[in-house]
């Protein structure tokens, strides 16, 4: 090798010679490569684009044709039950709060 490291150009790595060798790499073949990824890419981002598209539509369609809405009335006592049960959750906790605050304070107060 007269001085120079051994470089192998198969596949495998090895220095094996009847392994098959690395294929060559043109330019012409690199130039021929990005196009077909970017055509690759261009029919990919359509595909998505349908994807998106056809879920937008099913969606809409869902929404207009199968739901089933409340009707003015029903909304109104389901908005006053949930203000409702939230004023007294609320209070619930309130008491618990203010309970608490006592408790520990009377038992700080006879610590120190």
């Amino acid at each position: 090798f007269k001085g120079r490291i051994a470089v192998s150009k198969t596949v495998d790595g090895s220095s094996n010679l009847s392994a098959p060798a690395k294929p060559m790499v043109t330019r012409r073949f690199l130039t021929i490569r990005s196009k077909q990824k970017a055509s690759s890419a261009k029919t990919d981002n359509q595909i998505k684009m349908n994807k998106i598209k056809l879920y937008l539509q099913e969606s809409y369609t869902e929404l207009v044709n199968k739901v089933s809405w409340p009707s003015w009335q029903q909304l109104q006592s389901s908005a006053i039950l949930v203000m409702v049960a939230s004023l007294i959750f609320a209070g619930v906790i309130f008491v618990m709060d203010f309970g608490f605050r006592n408790i520990m304070t009377t038992i700080y107060n006879l610590l120190y």
